[in-house]
């Protein structure tokens, strides 16, 4: 299955705030953690626009396997 993988570099436009990190359970166990970007508008305005960024929780996974900086990325607009 092939990836295509899509850079983007922004030199004008929208910012974002995030919000606290948020705990992903799998029954009572800790599997990963969430955090949730809000985007803004140049003028402070808050769009419709959200970003769910998804990242493992390092303590489950074998010392040999490196996915500190590996994310799963869910973006979408709320209306």
């Amino acid at each position: 299955m092939a990836t295509t993988v899509v850079h983007v570099k922004l030199t004008e436009g929208p910012t974002m705030g995030s919000l606290s990190d948020s705990s992903v359970l799998a029954g009572m166990y800790v599997i990963g953690y969430k955090t949730r970007f809000i985007y803004y508008d140049q003028d402070g305005t808050k769009s419709d626009w959200v970003m769910d960024e998804y990242r493992v929780n390092k303590n489950l996974l074998p010392l040999s396997i490196e996915m500190e900086n590996l994310v799963l990325c869910k973006i979408y607009r709320s209306r």
